[in-house]
């Protein structure tokens, strides 16, 4: 998870302590609805004909917009009936009110239209291409806010199958200043030429506004997405690019998608300021897929300052050594780099150590990473490398004192219960999980009460297991907030929460009332 999100991402963001409102578009003023500048609508697509889709709309703090999926009794029979209420007991909106509500919407900054359909082998000849869904709902819906030139719309995310393109982008919209588009490339029906879809309805539209655009997000989990980037050309005003690659398998007349995706990366090489690379295909237990992941080191973009490298889990059994191309990438962008995510690309001790000190950079704000384990010295580490990171997210296995015990010391845990007294078991916490992972527990909590870095600038910390054995996050939330905070009293955030609330709880129950 990153801080400041993708500005174009599939996802709808909702503050976790901001109030709700669901309703029909009656309960909304026409001053609050001016406010609204992100509208999220996603449809459904059914595997039964019958099945009805209707939207509901949930607004948070009249800024942000969503609207989802809910199967309720048909509407098909009478649309403008008032829909029946939904099982989760929130007023439903039908078709009719959200054309009513959307029209009110003047000052939509963002918009987001998904479409669910089922899976291709469910052999349904109309999947993806429902009539009444895409004529009657989604292309008046589009048209009127596509082509209306009062609407000021700078990004737009469309991820539906790409036989829906041809309800989208005929005619082709004309948008005064589009500068974000998110692309979903994949195909409801088997039988359905990809390469031909691209070419004829979503290259037009991007080359109509190439001039514009400064954030591409191209989504191809299952479609190779090589004709895409040979044809889609240059766009000057190009900033930020999220793709994702798998390992598709080209003929011998089309290039292959690396091929394609490298040219238009080294196309594009001076305007990217921020580059999101993903591995869209499935884990690879046997870690061929490491051989295959992000080549396009040899590329130098002299002007980027985020890179993120995301799903680098699935590209093999384990990532807890050091791959080599990041010491070919990394170095190359410390005058540059502010940001740096390696979603799960965990090391153990000493290859982090070694990673920490050939990236350290002294501009480095922003960092994810991964540690097998999480002794105090990672922190202290992390503080001497990037004197003015103000971000991390640490993904760990286990914490405490790593060198000093092992699991393959004790040969049976229930004798370390018989060393300890009552009162030693309720401080370690050795009748609610295994005894060792006690004594590491308290290991950790002890070293960070004795470390400090009060100079470390260090301001939102977010902490995440990924040992399903330990205790959570949420039990141990309270006693590790507030030694952490003894260690690095420059924190504002840890795990969303603010400093104050740790500081201002006396158990754990007070805290989660809090989250």
């Amino acid at each position: 998870m990153c801080d400041d999100g993708h500005a174009y991402s599939s996802h709808c963001l909702v503050g976790r302590n901001q109030p709700s409102v669901y309703g029909h578009p009656s309960q909304y003023t026409p001053k609050l609805i001016n406010h609204v500048k992100t509208l999220k609508l996603a449809f459904e697509d059914a595997v039964h004909p019958r099945t009805p889709r209707v939207i509901k709309v949930e607004a948070t703090s009249m800024d942000k917009i969503c609207a989802q999926t809910a199967r309720v009794g048909s509407w098909l029979s009478n649309p403008l009936k008032p829909s029946p209420r939904p099982p989760c007991h929130r007023p439903a909106l039908d078709f009719t009110q959200l054309a009513t509500f959307v029209q009110n919407i003047v000052r939509i900054d963002d918009l987001t239209v998904q479409v669910a359909w089922p899976a291709k082998n469910s052999y349904r000849k109309d999947v993806g291409s429902d009539p009444h869904l895409y004529k009657s709902i989604i292309q008046p819906f589009l048209s009127a806010t596509l082509h209306n030139p009062g609407f000021n719309l700078h990004s737009l995310t469309l991820s539906m199958p790409m036989e829906s393109w041809a309800f989208v982008f005929t005619p082709l919209p004309s948008i005064n200043r589009l500068e974000k588009l998110g692309i979903l490339l994949d195909k409801a029906k088997r039988g359905t030429n990809a390469d031909s879809y691209i070419s004829e309805f979503l290259l037009p539209f991007i080359q109509q506004h190439s001039e514009s655009l400064q954030a591409l997000n191209i989504m191809s989990p299952s479609i190779d997405p090589a004709a895409f980037f040979e044809g889609v050309g240059h766009l000057p005003s190009l900033r930020i690019i999220e793709a994702g690659e798998t390992l598709h398998h080209s003929s011998r007349d089309t290039p292959s998608p690396r091929a394609s995706l490298h040219h238009f990366l080294l196309q594009h090489r001076k305007t990217i300021t921020r580059m999101i690379w993903r591995y869209d295909g499935f884990g690879d237990s046997y870690g061929r897929a490491r051989y295959f992941w992000f080549r396009h080191e040899i590329i130098h973009f002299p002007n980027l300052k985020a890179l993120e490298l995301r799903d680098l889990g699935k590209v093999g059994p384990s990532l807890h050594e050091e791959l080599t191309p990041m010491r070919n990438i990394l170095p190359n962008y410390k005058p540059t780099l502010t940001k740096l995510c390696l979603e799960s690309y965990s090391l153990s001790l000493d290859p982090l150590y070694n990673f920490l000190t050939t990236i350290a950079s002294p501009i480095l704000e922003h960092l994810e990473i991964g540690s097998l384990d999480l002794p105090r010295e990672v922190f202290a580490r992390m503080a001497g490398r990037f004197p003015r990171l103000r971000i991390l997210h640490l993904l760990y296995h286990q914490v405490g004192r790593q060198a000093l015990v092992r699991e393959g010391s004790f040969r049976s845990y229930h004798k370390l219960d018989l060393w300890l007294s009552p009162e030693d078991q309720m401080i370690l916490g050795v009748t609610e999980f295994r005894p060792l992972y006690a004594l590491r527990h308290w290991q950790f909590v002890h070293d960070m009460k004795t470390l400090r870095l009060p100079g470390w600038t260090l301001e939102n910390l977010y902490l995440k297991t990924t040992n399903r054995e330990q205790r959570s996050w949420e039990q141990d939330a309270l006693e590790v907030g507030k030694a952490i905070l003894q260690s690095m009293p420059r924190i504002i955030l840890i795990n969303g929460l603010h400093r104050d609330s740790y500081l201002g709880c006396n158990s754990v129950k007070d805290l989660k009332r809090i989250r």
